[in-house]
């Protein structure tokens, strides 16, 4: 008789310890009120003939830092000229006939006064 009231205890305690809530692991995040952003943030500096200016805003800093380039990059100004040529010449000589094919191409980039 002493078995089944054992038992029966340990089986209400399992119970009774499966139904107790469990600390969450839920990650807290951080949230930084409007405030606290660095007016340049918004309002960047503006480019000047000397200087340019790049931001980024990301998760980590690594990944700002990789914004803030390709915001940089876009300002890069670029000058692309291409110039290509084909030519084709057939030659009939009887039973034979010759084709001779000639192309050329030329691509030129050019970026101004920059110097890193």
């Amino acid at each position: 008789m002493n078995y089944k009231l054992v038992i029966s205890a340990l089986i209400s305690i399992s119970l009774l310890s499966a139904c107790q809530n469990k600390p969450s692991r839920s990650k807290s995040i951080e949230t930084v009120s409007i405030s606290a952003i660095p007016d340049w943030v918004n309002n960047p500096p503006s480019d000047s003939a000397n200087f340019l200016y790049g931001s980024g805003v990301a998760i980590n800093k690594k990944k700002a830092i990789k914004e803030a380039l390709v915001d940089l990059s876009s300002k890069l100004g670029i000058h692309v000229q291409s110039k290509f040529q084909t030519s084709t010449k057939v030659t009939c000589n009887g039973y034979y006939e010759t084709i001779e094919k000639n192309s050329e191409g030329n691509i030129k980039t050019e970026v101004k006064d920059l110097y890193i």
